[in-house]
């Protein structure tokens, strides 16, 4: 069961941590960096728009144009966007400024690969698209279950399995997958919001009333494959927040790469494909087991 604020008590929340909020939450969004024309043209010729409704969300993806080439589907997943404008402003529009998401998927030279955003992004406002949906809520449990209805509609009768590459708050909703599926063969993460509460604890914020707990999946976690990308220069989630989880979820299935010169949203485009490459724990008997592979 899940208890929700009323409207009065969130609103109490917003005000009291205002001046908390404000560093943590502005960090999030880096400064607004599109496609070049040639870049966008590249995308859409490889990538075409859906919208997929769930009971609670139409949600926006792009979904291969190409038929199915084997039976793994490579998921990117997206962050939590311009969910702040500025101090005590929430956005009316999550829609991310930067979209270093589609920018790295150029950079992925496997054929089966889709995006998915976050519920509210790049679509027309609803009635559900309500600011608490991309603020306080974003990674409660209807957001999950929402993305997890989304892959089902993309896979099906097309793939068998998934891997999964979340952003920021992305690596939330894919953690929080693994307790919904049982194709996910692999989990990648660039800077990645790996425990809410620890994150909002480090940031010294009020911790998120209806946030999933990705440490009590850690049963389930401990089994995937996963390779946590940490940006060098990342002051939202500073390599603390993998420590944190692994120490939480000790597995050899679990690894990382600390990125130089990378920082929340910038600098991973250079490194990505050959960051593709590092193998994963527990599926490649030369991979040195949970041990960790900086990128000079």
């Amino acid at each position: 069961m899940i208890v929700l604020f009323s409207k009065k008590n969130r609103l109490f929340v917003v005000f009291i941590n205002t001046i908390l909020l404000v560093l943590f939450l502005s960090g999030c969004q880096t400064r607004p960096t599109a496609l070049s024309t040639e870049m966008n043209n590249a995308f859409n010729h490889r990538f075409k728009e859906a919208i997929i409704d769930t009971p609670h969300f139409s949600v926006y993806t792009r979904l291969p144009n190409q038929p199915p080439h084997n039976d793994t589907l490579r998921v990117y997943i997206e962050g939590d966007g311009n969910a702040w404008i500025r101090r005590s402003r929430i956005s009316q529009n999550p829609t991310p400024k930067n979209r270093l998401m589609h920018r790295l998927m150029l950079q992925d030279t496997k054929q089966d690969i889709a995006y998915i955003a976050r519920p509210c992004q790049f679509i027309r406002p609803s009635h559900t698209c309500v600011p608490d949906a991309w603020t306080f809520s974003r990674y409660d449990p209807v957001m999950v279950n929402t993305i997890n209805e989304v892959i089902d509609r993309i896979i099906k009768n097309k793939y068998q399995k998934i891997e999964l590459v979340g952003f920021s708050g992305g690596a939330t909703i894919a953690l929080g997958l693994t307790a919904l599926r049982n194709d996910i063969t692999s989990i990648r993460t660039v800077a990645g919001n790996l425990d809410p509460a620890y994150v909002n604890q480090w940031h010294h914020v009020t911790p998120m009333p209806t946030a999933i707990d990705t440490l009590t999946l850690a049963n389930t976690l401990k089994k995937i494959p996963q390779r946590h990308f940490i940006g060098k220069k990342d002051r939202i989630i500073p390599y603390e927040i993998y420590q944190h989880y692994h120490r939480n979820i000790p597995s050899l299935c679990i690894t990382h790469t600390i990125v130089d010169n990378a920082s929340h949203g910038h600098g991973w485009e250079a490194h990505w494909e050959s960051l593709l490459k590092e193998p994963l724990p527990c599926t490649d008997p030369r991979h040195p087991a949970s041990g960790p592979m900086p990128v000079k």
